[in-house]
């Protein structure tokens, strides 16, 4: 699989029992992933704070 110039990778540490409760919240929400719920979070609080996403559809 070739890499995606439009894709960056995050690599962060965080506690355990938030891990936790984002695995818990996956399994009983409608996220296919912990990294699709991380990203979802981001977007809403993105739009929250009026902060524009470019070359976002």
């Amino acid at each position: 699989m070739g890499k995606r110039k439009d894709l960056a990778y995050w690599n962060i540490l965080v506690p355990k029992a938030l891990d936790e409760a984002v695995e818990k919240a996956v399994k009983i929400d409608l996220h296919i992933s912990k990294s699709d719920l991380v990203r979802d979070a981001v977007r809403r609080l993105l739009e929250e704070l009026g902060v524009a996403i470019q070359g976002e559809k």
